[in-house]
């Protein structure tokens, strides 16, 4: 078998990795809730508004070796999808964690160290792969928030530092709402 394919022989990736961001209320959780037999992580305490008749099974995250346990559990085996609401605030909890786990990794006004970012960033990456190896989805909401790039505005995901791009990099959608 030669390796030029023709498209009816490609190979196509069964799960999708996404970001739906925009303004608080306009409705990309519960767009994001439409997915497969999905489960939501909700990291910002924010499940409460989603619309009643939409709401899923959800995962309250306190702190962030409860993502790893969700992840390790029998029961996720039963869902399609991992919702991320909110990508920023998943974020966080990874800091928290870095942090805790190695005090070097923060610097003295409590933020991470250059070194920190790094590991966040693989510590994402290796959460995107997780996912993906155990064959579901993920959709990551994010707010919106503005920059000025000279005279001009842009709207980028609320997504601290570089990881914005960091986190782009890693989807096959991005949509903004």
């Amino acid at each position: 078998m030669g390796l030029i394919k023709k498209p009816n022989e490609l190979a196509v990736k069964p799960t999708l990795s996404a970001l739906i961001y925009g303004q608080p209320g306009m409705g990309k959780t519960t767009l994001a809730l439409s997915a497969p037999l999905p489960l939501l992580l909700d990291f910002d305490g924010g499940v409460h508004r989603v619309n009643a008749a939409h709401r899923v099974d959800t995962v309250q995250i306190s702190k962030w070796e409860e993502v790893n346990e969700v992840l390790s559990s029998p029961e996720v085996a039963d869902y399609k999808t991992i919702v991320i609401d909110t990508a920023g605030k998943m974020l966080s909890f990874m800091d928290v964690y870095i942090m805790q786990t190695n005090p070097k990794m923060k610097k003295a006004d409590g933020t991470l160290s250059l070194q920190g970012y790094g590991v966040r960033k693989n510590m994402f990456i290796d959460f995107v792969k997780r996912v993906t190896i155990m064959g579901k989805s993920v959709i990551f909401v994010a707010h919106e928030r503005e920059e000025k790039v000279g005279e001009e505005k842009q709207i980028r995901p609320e997504i601290g530092g570089s990881s914005a791009g960091d986190l782009i990099k890693e989807l096959d959608l991005v949509g903004y709402m």
